[in-house]
């Protein structure tokens, strides 16, 4: 029997003002500003976001292989309609921010 391979998890240090909502399952992250993606917006779960300690940085953990849908909603609110969707995997996602 082969040993499985395992994944590498990136690790993304984003800021407490990039939130834009926490649910219990769920953190809604607004994409770097200075990107393409600026008004976008990223659903990730919550178990995969840590914050930092003493700091304000928050780190997001994913796999290269991971799904991002980035939404663009109304108002650029994620409780109003999605006027776009954009799905990229977590090694485009993180192109955004080098």
């Amino acid at each position: 029997m082969s040993q499985m391979q395992r994944k590498k998890w990136n690790k993304l240090w984003i800021y407490p003002d990039e939130i834009v909502k926490i649910t219990k399952k769920y953190v809604f992250i607004q994409l770097k500003r200075s990107s393409e993606y600026e008004d976008y917006v990223i659903c990730h779960v919550k178990k995969l976001i840590r914050q930092k300690e003493h700091s304000n940085q928050i780190l997001m953990l994913f796999t290269d292989d991971f799904q991002f849908y980035l939404k663009k909603y109304q108002e650029n609110n994620p409780d109003q309609e999605v006027r776009n969707t954009i799905r990229l995997t977590g090694k485009e996602f993180q192109q955004i921010y080098k």
